[in-house]
């Protein structure tokens, strides 16, 4: 199948599904709304700029998981530093983070949000993970990694979930991914998520 065609018939389904995802998981997400505004002050949710398609910033929509005044402290600068080699920003045990936060992040409630960035177009169902502008640069083969949607879920979420992985050891996950890209790999990997999500590997 031509790539143009491709894609069109990937956004269509993006479209499609996260329609029938959003209607089916709002009672979830309204209760995970409800239960960050009544457990802890601050917003409901968690808006974060990440490096899209052909490297134009979006505003990731995510549930709060940490508390409203988390910022500062030893934490949060070892977190910076973590970042700036690339890590993700993971903690094992991170006391930022909320009970209400910890059970979103196990369950992964917390990304449910992110249908409506897929519905705005800023993001896919299926393709790379988005990522922050620090984190991409410097990366080999930026310009291959950034000509697809960023992607709620990929091969890195259900084959590598549970390391920290550095943006950069994240690569042959995402150019897999692209090498590949079809609608019967974003159906398979969607699946796959399904069974990873349940088990909880990786989240945290």
């Amino acid at each position: 199948m031509d790539s143009f065609y491709t894609l069109k018939l990937k956004r269509f389904f993006d479209l499609s599904l996260s329609v029938i995802l959003i209607v089916f998981f709002s009672p979830i997400m309204i209760l995970a709304w409800l239960a960050i505004r009544v457990t802890s002050r601050g917003q409901g949710f968690f808006i974060s700029t990440r490096i899209g398609k052909d490297e134009k910033p979006f505003r990731l929509l995510k549930f709060r998981t940490m508390y409203n005044n988390s910022s500062g402290g030893l934490l949060e600068e070892r977190a910076y530093k973590l970042a700036a080699e690339g890590i993700l920003l993971k903690m094992e045990s991170d006391p930022r983070v909320s009970p209400v936060g910890k059970f979103l992040r196990r369950t992964s409630i917390d990304e449910l949000p992110q249908l409506f960035n897929v519905l705005a177009g800023s993001m896919s169902l299926v393709g790379p993970r988005p990522l922050l502008g620090f984190m991409i640069e410097g990366i080999h083969e930026r310009k291959k990694r950034l000509s697809v949607l960023p992607g709620i879920t990929g091969y890195w979420q259900i084959y590598a979930r549970e390391k920290n992985n550095s943006a950069k050891e994240m690569l042959p996950y995402d150019l897999r991914y692209i090498d590949e890209i079809s609608l019967q790999k974003d159906i398979k990997i969607l699946l796959l998520t399904i069974n990873v999500v349940l088990s909880g590997r990786g989240a945290f």
